[in-house]
């Protein structure tokens, strides 16, 4: 959250609604939290919160609105996945904007073994691709990104110089608005 304003007025009415007083510390500790995220996103989570809560909310409240929970999180990275997968394929490297992906998708294979797998196989990758999310978001350390298939063959063949960067994956899935509804860009699998 960017605006003091906005803020200062959001925890003056958690405040009055709660009939809690918040000490500089604790409005200071919110402010923290909530740093990250858009005014935008804040105020919807405010919102949420001041609509929902039956008790004075905690900054992990504020967290899961705004992040969602640990399955909701789950899902959304097995969607930026599948997507790339169909995009890009194997044989480009990624990097993901979120980098627990990279952990999961590592531990599972590689980028390249990853997708190596029949339509069948896909509805079972991704149930454990779901799981070792979960294990693995507690992780403080991930690969900064996927190596595909080209950049390993060449990179193990000492053909450097013929390594592309890797491709960044957008945060959200890219929808085209048909006819009055909402088709995915690419459709299936290969």
């Amino acid at each position: 959250m960017k605006s003091r304003k906005k803020f200062s007025e959001y925890i003056a009415l958690l405040s009055e609604l709660f009939d809690k007083e918040i000490t500089a510390i604790l409005r200071d500790a919110y402010w923290k939290i909530l740093e990250p995220y858009t005014d935008p996103e804040c105020e919807k989570a405010f919102k949420f919160v001041i609509s929902e809560a039956r008790f004075f909310p905690k900054p992990a409240d504020f967290l899961s609105v705004l992040r969602g929970n640990q399955e909701e999180r789950a899902l959304m990275a097995w969607v930026k996945v599948d997507g790339a997968v169909k995009v890009h394929g194997q044989y480009v490297s990624v990097r993901f904007d979120d980098p627990v992906i990279h952990s999961v998708i590592d531990s599972l294979g590689g980028w390249s073994k990853f997708q190596d797998c029949t339509e069948q196989e896909w509805t079972w990758r991704q149930k454990e691709f779901v799981n070792r999310y979960r294990a693995m978001e507690r992780k403080d350390e991930h690969l900064e990104y996927l190596p595909g298939l080209i950049e390993t063959q060449n990179t193990a063949r000492n053909y450097t110089g013929f390594v592309d960067p890797p491709i960044d994956v957008c945060e959200k899935p890219k929808l085209k608005l048909i006819e009055g509804k909402r088709h995915k860009q690419v459709e299936g699998r290969k």
